[in-house]
Formats: C-alpha cells, sequence, structure tokens
C-alpha cells in the first residue's frame, strides 16, 4: 500500500469513527485516537523524511487535507497550561468551601482565569455544542450560551431530560430546532450538516473554502 493509499484509508476510518460516535463524550475521546500525534495519521508523517524530495510537498499536503477536520474544546478539559483549574469535581467541593467560609478573594482568584479561558473558548469557536441540566444550576453554561448567541455563532443545545426541560426563556432567544433532547439527536444533525442533508441556516454557518 502507498503512502497516498495509507493517508485515504485513515482518513475514512476516522471518518467512518466520528459518524459513529453516540455522545459528546466518545467525539472528545476519539480526538487524539484519531488525529493526535500517535495516531494512525500522524504516525504516517514519520514517513515523510523517506520520501523523495519531489513527492514529500505533495505527501505533506495530502496529510493536511486528512487531518483537517473538528478539534473540540473541552472546558472540562481545557486546551491550554496557562490555568491549573477546571472547576470539576474536588475542585467544584472546593470552591463550594471557600464561599461557605466567605473567603470571596479566594474564590475570585480560582474563578477569573476559569472564566477567561472558557469564554476564550468560545471566541475560538466556529459553533458550539451546550449541554444543560437545568437541575444543576447552570449560571455559567447560560453566560456561555448567551455569549455564543451574541457572537450569531451556530449553537446546538443538548437538554438534559429532554426539549422540554429547558427554560422557557432559551425558545424566545434561539431557533428551537437547534434544540435537542438527545446527543444522538444533536450528533444526527451535524453529520446532516456535513453530508449535505440538511440545509445549513447560512445566517449563522459560515463554510470557507479549504485551500
Amino acid at each position: 500500500m502507498s503512502v497516498y493509499e495509507e493517508i485515504v484509508s485513515a482518513r475514512e476510518q476516522a471518518l467512518s469513527s466520528i459518524q459513529n460516535a453516540t455522545d459528546l463524550s466518545n467525539l472528545v475521546d476519539l480526538e487524539p485516537a484519531l488525529f493526535g500525534k500517535k495516531s494512525v495519521l500522524g504516525s504516517l508523517k514519520g514517513l515523510m523524511g523517506k520520501l523523495d524530495a519531489s513527492e514529500r510537498a505533495s505527501v505533506g499536503q495530502a496529510l493536511n487535507q486528512a487531518q483537517k477536520g473538528v478539534s473540540v474544546m473541552d472546558p472540562c478539559n481545557k486546551p491550554t497550561l496557562d490555568t491549573e483549574y477546571k472547576e470539576i469535581e474536588e475542585e467544584k467541593i472546593k470552591l463550594m468551601d471557600l464561599k461557605d467560609q466567605e473567603d470571596y478573594e479566594g474564590l475570585t482568584k480560582i474563578m477569573k482565569p476559569i472564566a477567561h479561558v472558557d469564554l476564550r473558548m468560545l471566541d475560538r469557536s466556529d459553533f458550539v455544542m451546550v449541554y444543560i441540566d437545568m437541575e444543576a444550576k447552570p449560571f455559567g453554561t447560560i453566560w456561555e450560551l448567551k455569549t455564543a448567541l451574541d457572537q450569531r455563532k451556530p449553537t446546538l443545545v443538548m437538554v438534559e431530560g429532554g426539549k422540554n426541560n429547558v427554560s422557557n426563556w432559551i425558545f424566545g432567544v434561539m431557533n428551537h430546532n437547534w434544540i435537542f433532547g438527545s446527543w444522538e439527536g444533536l450528533l444526527s444533525y451535524l453529520h446532516g450538516i456535513d453530508g449535505d442533508t440538511i440545509d445549513a441556516d447560512l445566517t449563522r454557518w459560515v463554510f470557507f473554502e479549504q485551500e
């Protein structure tokens, strides 16, 4: 099998895995396995040095094209070394303890970089998937949702317990067809956009020509 054929095969396998993803966690876990340095596509870059100079540029271009896709930025696993806090699990308990102790300076010191990085991730996103659990009092999530809507990004919402569980207010500020009661429904919509079987709302979606 030639390098080109290996690239095409690896890309097809990656796309198949993405299409079979059933929830957001599964999709996030797939990214390093499919596109990371230790993935098949990543390992193929190691073959570049064995190619003739005349082939190297075209193979490199094919690899870059194959690795173009969706990069997931997860606020619970922030893709940056500039903040050590994630606001989950034990950290969330610590934050609540600081509030109970009325240590608002300590609470602010931890929360400011968390909010800064999360909102910066929104700035860089081409589209946004939002998970809302109304039982969790998701003030930060609602703030991020409003920010994404204000930036006119395609914003897809998955509501724990079904579409009827979300606040009525949400129906007044966004397209209700982008509110889903399951990850399967949301991912099915994305597959439809990717496969051109669903008409994209071009007042929100912007598709750039690939070089």
